[in-house]
């Protein structure tokens, strides 16, 4: 494999037929779709009917992979800033199906989601999964957070499948970059600024 790699597995075809029972083994998803690029690109995807069918898409996604038998986590993630591909997506998953669940991702993280306006669907819940979708779910924002528009989100199994031991020292690792980052961005403020240069003799 390139690079040396011995645990990657490359398979050529659309994710949408791919078999669930082919990969029973597999259990955890990392589902990065197209998108409307509208956190990076200058000519982003803008027209509404445009959005609306790469929302259809990515909630179609989704789905299939809350199919996989094994599967325990699913981490979703796009390079937009619409709502649309972001928050409503994970809210119109979140009704069509009850194996999997909002899980809060990267707690350490400041940014979190918008939380979305009623909609008009009588569930009896819409200020409470709005809240907590807003809650669980990380944006960053360009040039604020010094990358680009990102989103991100993680699915659990409601089973209690998706208790995930073995990504603690990733958490850990994380959880230590984010306070160096915050520790030198703290030593930056402190640092006074350097002294100017001193004046050049005058001629005589």
């Amino acid at each position: 494999a390139l690079k040396g790699a011995t645990t990657v597995t490359t398979v050529h075809g659309s994710f949408l037929d791919a078999d669930p029972k082919d990969f029973a083994h597999v259990t955890h998803i990392l589902l990065d779709p197209s998108c409307s690029s509208s956190g990076m690109s200058t000519s982003p995807v803008r027209d509404p009917a445009g959005i609306a069918a790469l929302a259809a898409a990515q909630k179609t996604l989704l789905l299939h992979a809350m199919t996989f038998p094994s599967v325990r986590a699913i981490v979703y993630s796009t390079c937009s800033v619409y709502d649309e591909e972001n928050e409503m997506v994970v809210r119109d998953v979140l009704r069509a199906q009850s194996r999997f669940v909002l899980e809060e991702a990267l707690p350490f993280w400041p940014r979190r989601g918008h939380t979305l306006a009623a909609d008009g669907h009588d569930d009896g819940l819409q200020a409470r999964t709005a809240k907590l979708i807003a809650r669980c779910v990380v944006r960053t924002l360009y040039p604020d957070d010094a990358t680009i528009g990102f989103f991100l989100c993680r699915f659990v199994r409601a089973d209690g499948g998706g208790d995930d031991d073995e990504n603690t020292e990733l958490a850990e690792k994380l959880q230590s970059l984010a306070r160096r980052r915050e520790r030198d961005e703290k030593l930056r403020e402190k640092r006074p600024d350097a002294a100017a240069p001193a004046a050049a003799p005058a001629a005589r």
